[in-house]
């Protein structure tokens, strides 16, 4: 987590952008009353993400059904990344398949996510690790707000 908490989102490697874009634009979207899915649907598309969707949708649903407490995550434009972006990336980054990811996961959310969110983690993990066109910036500022 510490290797990413406070960095710039710009320092981080493609897939860490687009991981926490990704989470910045579903939370703001359902924020505003708006599907997640449907906003980022073209964005998972364009980066060869699409397979990615199911996981990514079931690890945001985990988040904001079971979660044990307030997550915040940044606003779209936000230039570092938060502190639970950071927990969620160093996740992604384990594969969720350690025992400190087991621990990270277990103090996330309730006991009956903790397996859904684990699943969802690896998946996330392995579809942006075999994503072949994943860009710097999949989320282009001029491309105007998603939602």
């Amino acid at each position: 987590m510490y290797a990413y908490v406070d960095r710039p989102v710009a320092s981080l490697a493609p897939d860490g952008v687009f991981l926490v874009r990704a989470m910045r634009v579903w939370v703001l979207a359902a924020h505003r009353g708006r599907c997640p899915c449907h906003t980022l649907a073209a964005w998972f598309a364009d980066a060869d993400m699409a397979d990615a969707m199911p996981h990514f949708r079931m690890m945001m649903a985990a988040l904001h059904r079971d979660a044990r407490e307030r997550l915040v995550f940044g606003m779209p434009d936000r230039a570092m990344v938060t502190e639970d972006e950071a927990v969620l990336l160093a996740l992604v980054a384990q594969h969720g398949d350690t025992n400190q990811s087991r621990d990270a996961v277990a103090v996330l959310v309730k006991p009956d996510a903790a397996a859904i969110l684990s699943r969802a983690l690896s998946g996330v993990a392995a579809e942006l690790a075999a994503s072949p066109r994943l860009h710097p910036d999949p989320f282009p500022r001029d491309a105007g707000d998603p939602v």
